[in-house]
């Protein structure tokens, strides 16, 4: 049986999602690190300020890939937990009546 068919419509796939934020969110810090090595002017004080946020963090080689993997693990939970969050909005009919955006589970 097909994903779309066990699940009601509206009700979002959370790993998915998750997988594809993380990458997205993984890939631009990962570039933005590269792009300050490069330029040591353009966004070092974002990756400073993120620097503070994802251990090892700097406008370094082994600094972009380090955040690069901080990045992926952080952008797949934080998605992973919000799609739940969405879904279980769904499972309860919240919402379901403004706008028909979720079908409640029975």
């Amino acid at each position: 049986m097909s994903d779309t068919a066990e699940r009601p419509v509206g009700r979002i796939n959370a790993c998915r999602l998750a997988l594809a934020i993380a990458i997205v969110w993984g890939l631009g810090i990962f570039i933005l690190g590269v792009v300050t090595v490069f330029t040591q002017e353009y966004g070092h004080k974002f990756v400073e300020t993120f620097g503070s946020i994802y251990w090892g963090y700097k406008p370094t080689w082994g600094g972009a890939f380090t955040g690069l993997g901080w990045a992926l693990v952080d952008g797949y939970v934080g998605t992973l937990v919000i799609a739940g969050v969405y879904n279980l909005l769904c499972r309860c009919g919240c919402g379901s009546n403004a706008g028909k955006a979720c079908t409640p589970q029975p």
